[in-house]
């Protein structure tokens, strides 16, 4: 299990949150929320105390000491307040992980939520989100209508306008948002503290720096699902849970209520994801322990039932409401192995930042326990993602390697077609369900193009070349495909260049990035087609080229054009929409191989 932690300036680590709702009582009870002590009131030597639980679901309390306010401390318009533990419930004097958004209450007021610690810290002192900062929630976004007590208007919001509904969204790691958003340069990490439980040992150091590329850092940690029922009632101070995934694999983050208002409630003190509006399971929460560390203490813990949402994510506090469960995608993965099968299943949390992660994890994860009696395997990877209103989007993957290599090969991409389909800016899907097969043969098949090979050198329309290509596997001898090629009757004199490629050299060919097609598609079928036409990892790809200037237009490829008509195009007012071309492709055509394919070849020929 790993754990994710922010590093903000002065490396400040956040010990963060999740608020979690609970309804389960016959007669729910009605909470009320406790006043507030306003920043301006806050003075060094006050003395308080903080709620939070140690062990199991019991709230407990330990006392603190005001320092003093520090201006501006996290960003500008962030204030912090510096307070020193005076009590040493963990017996080694420590602010763990999870302790985030615990309440600090001086003369039974909130002053504001626990949020901040240090890594290798000798001093037990803690910084505190004010309660007033994390009431900046915007009232349009859901958000909350006010607290008792307080002198200060809910206006303005933090800054961040959501990224909900699909629309205007463009591919860029989260640090980049969340360094935006805190004025701060793009480069600043600043990851989340999620708890990866059942996840291989081999699959950290692959899966891991790609989620770092998001903003997520990842630290080793302990805690998983509970399989026995616990209650706890989620008033400040309980232990609760984000959840976003559970099932055969799980992620979560843990942390404290800071305060809760009849449904509404208030969590971490800093954001989750920055995102604006979410929507994240809640879940119950128990404590098994605390565990010190000079480098990072942190909370183990079990997770429970879902039983709230969070609908709000800013940068002062997450936001969320008692109640409404938000729909899960549930996935189903069967992976097939010459002398067994296996089926897994779990749930993830329909949010774009961590569903394409979550997916690809949990795959490579079931993948990776199945292959523990071998290194060396042949992956061939199916599946459907099932989509409300619209067809499905197929997944194909074919991948080969040596000793756990081919996991690095799946992780490089298995979450790109969920990630287009969240990120475009078409349409919002809805992602209904996903389901995966995996064929694992446990030897390894990968296929170099060595040598092209084509005859006759010179051909007219009609007529048909035949030709070979060598392939190199890494310990055998060499194989040669042949192959025939029809010279299409309108192929005009002149050389003819025949190509064979692996998939992303065919990408390049076809004017493609990563499998997608550069120009940005215009309907939601055609998105979707061009996510199911990817180029694949174990097919030989066949051209016969040819110079022809020409255009792409909508991703249809329009070679040949008369000059007048490029003329036109040349003066397209949408002209980012056209992009021109040099080569005209007669001839297309593919063959599949039982194994990958790497490498590309040329040979050219004459039409008389």
């Amino acid at each position: 299990m790993f754990q994710f932690i922010f590093r903000f300036q002065r490396r400040l680590i956040p010990i963060f949150a999740l608020a979690a709702l609970f309804v389960g009582f016959a007669s729910r009870p009605v909470f009320a929320a406790s006043p507030i002590l306003p920043l301006k009131e806050v003075t060094p030597g006050m003395a308080g105390e903080c709620r939070t639980v140690f062990q199991g679901t019991k709230i407990e309390t330990f006392r603190f000491r005001v320092e003093g306010v520090g201006w501006d401390d996290v960003g500008p318009g962030r204030d912090t307040i510096w307070c020193r533990m005076l009590d040493d419930p963990t017996g080694s004097m420590v602010v763990a992980a999870g302790m985030s958004g615990s309440p600090c209450y001086v003369d039974g007021k909130l002053m504001g939520a626990l949020a901040y610690g240090w890594s290798f810290n000798k001093e037990p002192l803690f910084g505190v989100q004010p309660i007033e900062s994390m009431m900046d929630v915007p009232k349009d976004y859901g958000g909350l209508a006010g607290a008792k007590g307080s002198d200060r208007s809910i206006s303005g919001g933090d800054g961040n306008e959501g990224a909900g509904g699909g629309t205007g969204w463009s591919m860029m790691s989260m640090g980049n948002v969340l360094g935006k958003l805190l004025r701060r340069p793009p480069e600043t990490e600043l990851p989340l503290p999620i708890q990866i439980s059942r996840l291989h040992p081999r699959l950290a150091r692959l899966i891991m720096p790609t989620w770092k590329k998001d903003g997520l850092t990842a630290m080793e940690a302990v805690g998983g699902t509970s399989r026995k029922t616990f209650r706890a009632e989620l008033v400040p101070g309980a232990a609760a849970a984000g959840v976003l995934a559970r099932g055969d694999f799980s992620a979560t983050a843990t942390g404290t209520l800071t305060w809760r208002d009849g449904d509404q409630v208030l969590a971490f003190g800093h954001p989750f994801t920055g995102l604006g509006k979410v929507n994240i399971p809640l879940a119950e929460s128990e404590i098994i322990a605390v565990v010190s560390s000079y480098e990072h203490s942190f909370k183990m813990s079990n997770t429970g039932q879902i039983v709230g949402t969070l609908t709000d994510d800013r940068i002062s506090a997450v936001a969320g409401k008692v109640g409404p469960k938000p729909r899960m995608i549930p996935l189903s993965m069967k992976v097939k192995y010459p002398t067994a099968e296996k089926e897994f299943h779990f749930e993830m949390a329909d949010e774009k930042m961590f569903a394409p992660r979550v997916f690809e994890a949990g795959v490579l994860n079931f993948l990776a326990e199945v292959m523990e009696r071998s290194g060396d395997a042949t992956v061939r990877l199916t599946g459907t993602i099932h989509l409300k209103d619209h067809p499905p989007v197929t997944l194909k993957r074919l991948v080969s390697g040596e000793d756990f290599a081919w996991v690095a090969d799946l992780a490089a991409d298995t979450g790109d077609e969920i990630n287009a389909l969240y990120l475009n800016d078409l349409v919002k899907f809805q992602i209904e369900s996903i389901d995966v097969k995996a064929e694992v043969d446990p030897t390894y098949r990968h296929w170099k193009i060595e040598e092209l090979e084509v005859f006759p050198k010179e051909a007219h329309p009609g007529e048909t070349v035949e030709g070979w290509v060598a392939l190199r596997p890494p310990r055998d001898q060499r194989r040669t495909v042949p192959f025939k090629i029809k010279i299409p009757e309108e192929t005009r004199p002149g050389d003819l260049e025949i190509r064979v490629s692996d998939s992303h050299g065919a990408d390049e060919m076809e004017g493609r990035f990563m499998g997608f097609a550069v120009n940005k598609p215009h309907s939601a079928d055609e998105l979707i087609r061009i996510l199911n036409e990817r180029h694949e990892s174990n097919k030989l790809y066949f051209y016969a080229v040819q110079d022809s200037p020409g255009y792409v237009l909508r991703n249809q490829r329009m070679p040949s054009l008369p000059g007048s008509i490029r003329e036109l195009l040349d003066d397209e007012p949408g002209r980012r929409e056209v992009q021109p071309i040099h080569e005209a492709h007669v001839v297309k055509m593919a063959r599949e191989l039982d194994g990958t394919v790497e490498g590309r070849k040329s040979f050219k020929i004459t039409i008389k």
